[in-house]
């Protein structure tokens, strides 16, 4: 019975311990994560500079973006160009380019666009090139088209930007959730343990109580015994009287092995249930550990859920300057 109640504890110890490592897997890829957006830009800039491309050294328009893989952003500027042109470009591994065709949002003109991506540290690059008449467009010699440009990038960059700091703050809120369930299971394992621990002294007391009782009864019997067989020694040997009493005498003595045998039971059952308590107050102290360790977590997780909304906020109110 005590070893049954042991493995129950240890297996509850157990799946617990399972749950946890799993969720701490889980926890450690996100706090790898937050190290990495913990660093992230909050405003977006658009530079302009010569830089080298597929028609060599060219002027160039360029804005950085952070928390976005190579392809991703690739794919976000293709589809973002598909929707501001109808000419034919053509993407590579390396670029984008539109070579003679029409992009309203920039200029009447026909232009040939460029469009290169580059990673450095933990940001992309990308790299916006404009020809008109074979001749690239510098903030100078065209300032109309190049404000234009700017414009543009800016626009790509803030959606873009918007949309992965979105997915950053709704992964965030997740891992808060995940959080405050990881605290509630916490408590709920807390609880039962309680009730375990007071059902078990509940029934100790009872036990104990019901033995007491027993050894008092015994005492009696033991005594009702001993009476009956002097009584048995009075009497004749073959008399039926002596025979009556001796089947008295043998009635008290199962009756006594009967009482021995139920205070052996509730002795044992009384140190497993004492067993039992011991094991659930030191769970109850370590979960109690665990759900201070968990709340401070959770406001952790909560402050860097508030600086994401307000990244987020700030982005979606910016404007090119």
């Amino acid at each position: 019975m005590q070893l049954n109640r042991s493995l129950a504890t240890f297996t509850d110890w157990q799946k617990y311990s399972k749950r946890q490592m799993k969720r701490f897997t889980f926890l450690f890829l996100i706090l790898s994560i937050n190290h990495f957006f913990a660093f992230s830009q909050t405003s977006i800039v658009i530079t302009e500079e010569v830089k080298t491309m597929s028609k060599g050294s060219q002027n160039g328009f360029s804005v950085e973006l952070p928390q976005y893989k190579l392809n991703d952003l690739k794919r976000e500027w293709i589809k973002y160009m598909r929707k501001k042109t109808k000419s034919k470009t053509l993407n590579t591994s390396t670029d984008w380019s539109m070579q003679k065709g029409k992009i309203e949002l920039l200029s009447s003109d026909t232009i040939s666009a460029f469009t290169l991506f580059s990673t450095s540290n933990s940001t992309i690059t990308t790299s916006v090139f404009v020809s008109i008449k074979d001749s690239f467009v510098t903030s100078i010699s065209n300032p109309i088209v190049s404000n234009n440009i700017k414009n543009l990038l800016y626009d790509f960059a803030k959606n873009a930007y918007i949309k992965v700091v979105e997915k950053e703050l709704s992964s965030e809120k997740r891992k808060l959730d995940f959080l405050k369930d990881d605290l509630e299971h916490i408590l709920k394992m807390e609880d039962k343990a309680i009730e375990t621990v007071t059902e078990s002294n509940h029934k100790i007391e009872e036990n104990e109580h019901e033995l007491e009782t027993s050894k008092e009864e015994l005492e009696i019997k033991q005594k009702d015994i001993f009476n009956q067989k002097q009584r048995a020694l009075k009497m004749s040997r073959k008399s039926e009287e002596r025979k009556e009493q001796n089947e008295i005498v043998r009635e008290l003595e199962n009756d006594k092995k009967n009482h021995l045998k139920h205070q052996q039971n509730l002795t044992k059952e009384i140190a497993n249930l004492t067993t039992t308590v011991r094991s659930k107050e030191r769970l109850i102290d370590s979960l109690k550990m665990e759900q201070e360790n968990k709340k401070t977590e959770i406001k952790k997780q909560e402050v860097l859920v508030v600086s994401i909304e307000k990244k987020l906020e700030n982005i979606k109110s910016a404007t090119l300057k």
